[in-house]
C-alpha cells in the first residue's frame, strides 16, 4: 500500500477496491509517464 499512496497518491480506500489489475495498470502508467526519454 506504500508505494501506492508515496507514488500515486491514493487513499487507502482507492487501494483496497482496486483489483490487482488496476494496481499494476496505474503503477505502469506511472513508469511511462516519469520515465526519463532515450536520447
Amino acid at each position: 500500500m506504500g508505494l501506492a499512496a508515496a507514488a500515486l497518491s491514493w487513499r487507502p480506500h482507492e487501494f483496497w477496491s482496486a483489483t490487482p489489475s488496476e494496481f499494476w495498470a496505474a503503477i505502469e502508467g506511472y513508469e511511462r509517464f516519469h520515465a526519463v526519454p532515450d536520447e
